[in-house]
């Protein structure tokens, strides 16, 4: 009879695992990685033009380029986020780096957002300096990513140099958000 629990246990454990499909748990630092469920960059010199398929996201500031990520943060049973980081592969280097912006509506789709129909870009979460490429940047987010939903968020230039930073697409390098997980959260 324990035998058939734990082996029963086991298996709810490992189910409830496989049905989480865009993260991965690492319970020895108490941490998730979640890459994107959509992302894309909009760029106003061809404002009808979707980028959803490409293996980039952009940033410029003339001609305005901005990228948009959209992340799932579930399977968290009530653990606490302590921390939250956005890391994105840069395939290019920029000498003033990029600020991260709020986007409040997370209806856009991957493959038909466009400068034109682009949700608003809301305030500023996070900037980061310079970097060069071939590096993971990293932004800390934790004031924005507080816990289980959806949220958008925008890469937005400082700078009038076009960069280029890897996309969801390009698996060797896709975009991630790191949470840090603490305790389970007293009910209230």
């Amino acid at each position: 009879r324990i035998i058939y629990l734990l082996v029963c246990s086991l298996t709810l454990l490992a189910l409830v695992i496989a049905a989480l499909p865009h993260a991965s748990v690492k319970a020895q630092d108490s941490s998730l990685t979640i890459t994107p469920v959509a992302d894309s960059f909009v760029y106003s010199s061809n404002s009808h033009q979707n980028y959803g398929t490409s293996t980039s996201l952009r940033i410029d500031n003339s001609p305005v380029m901005h990228s948009y990520l959209r992340f799932e943060v579930k399977g968290l049973n009530g653990a606490a986020v302590q921390s939250a980081r956005l890391e994105v592969y840069a395939n290019s280097s920029n000498d003033a780096g990029y600020t991260v912006k709020s986007v409040a509506d997370n209806s856009w789709g991957e493959k038909t957002i466009t400068y034109s129909n682009a949700p608003a870009i809301g305030s500023v979460i996070k900037s980061i300096g310079a970097f060069s490429k071939g590096i993971y940047t990293e932004v800390d987010v934790s004031s924005y990513i507080r816990g289980e939903g959806t949220y958008s968020l925008a890469l937005v230039d400082r700078n009038s140099t076009q960069t280029n930073l890897a996309s969801r697409e390009d698996t060797s390098h896709p975009p991630k958000l790191v949470l840090t997980l603490g305790a389970s959260q007293p009910p209230s």
